[in-house]
């Protein structure tokens, strides 16, 4: 995130965090069902610490399977991805 923006002053502050994979796939699942959706996996060297992630088990998992789903538009298989962090970093989705 660039200095000075209103996004960087509120991680700073920590008004803002962001969000986790596991929102991510959530998302990704209820909007493939839509329309035709592509997930911006780039991190343009942005530190880890400012990177959606899940847990130090799932991410690289979470991050492939979110890179797949960009080329097949098949969200089939991220109703099968699970981690015990899965739970307390999703959304709450009623």
């Amino acid at each position: 995130m660039v200095d000075g923006t209103p996004l960087k002053t509120a991680l700073d502050e920590g008004r803002y965090q962001p969000p986790s994979l596991w929102s991510v796939v959530q998302v990704v699942r209820i909007i493939a069902e839509l329309l035709p959706l592509k997930v911006g996996l780039s991190h343009e060297n942005l530190p880890a610490s400012q990177l959606p992630s899940g847990c130090e088990r799932c991410t690289q998992k979470l991050r492939a399977a979110l890179e797949r789903f960009n080329g097949t538009q098949d969200a089939q298989p991220l109703e099968e991805l699970s981690c015990e962090c899965q739970r307390k970093n999703a959304l709450p989705i009623l």
